[in-house]
């Protein structure tokens, strides 16, 4: 398990990290919007993550650029999972066109 992270709209999100095998993802069109398919090492290529205007960025492909809440999880994944290193994401911000 990741560390919870609480959304600047109250909710809080646990995220758990598991590898059952190769699936193909079933989206439920109520909660997804589109699914995007992104190699691991994506995660720890240069330049991910970058900042801007102290806002955290995850380019993960063309047109592909993850903000927090999702990219402080991608980020702490990438970090913990990945990398072997301790990062805590709690205090990364979310742009505010996500409050909403």
């Amino acid at each position: 398990m990741l560390d919870d992270y609480v959304t600047d709209s109250g909710f809080v999100i646990t995220p758990v990290v598991a590898f059952g095998g190769p699936a193909d993802p079933r989206p439920d069109a109520r909660e997804v919007a589109s699914v995007h398919r992104v190699p691991l090492d994506r995660l720890l290529a240069p330049g991910v993550p970058r900042w801007n205007q102290g806002l955290l960025q995850m380019p993960l492909g063309p047109g592909i650029v993850i903000h927090a809440p999702t990219g402080a999880i991608l980020w702490q994944f990438a970090e913990v999972a990945l990398r072997g290193r301790e990062l805590r994401v709690s205090g990364v911000s979310q742009p505010h066109w996500t409050r909403t």
